[in-house]
């Protein structure tokens, strides 16, 4: 039985701190009798298994960002034009 879970909180803007301490005291005892009754036991990642891990974690927290950023940014630059436009028309 291989699994993960995740729970989120709120939006992307909340806080992460809060979140990460609500799965561990949450899930930290889940985790521990799963583990004493031998149903699921803990097992060490290899280099490999780590190394994908963080890369996901870093791609998606950097690919969230540029995402975001990129929105924002379109979003500038139409209303730019937009304004531009229509000051234009009145003259």
């Amino acid at each position: 039985m291989f699994g993960t879970i995740i729970v989120t909180m709120g939006d992307s803007e909340s806080d992460s701190t809060a979140t990460g301490l609500f799965n561990f005291f949450i899930f930290l005892p889940v985790a521990l009798i799963l583990n004493f009754t031998k149903r699921e036991g803990f097992n060490a990642l290899t280099l490999k298994q780590f190394g994908l891990v963080v890369g996901k974690g870093l791609l998606d927290y950097v690919l969230s960002d540029y995402i975001g950023a990129s929105t924002f940014l379109q979003r500038c630059f139409v209303d730019q034009k937009r304004k531009l436009l229509s000051w234009n028309l009145r003259l």
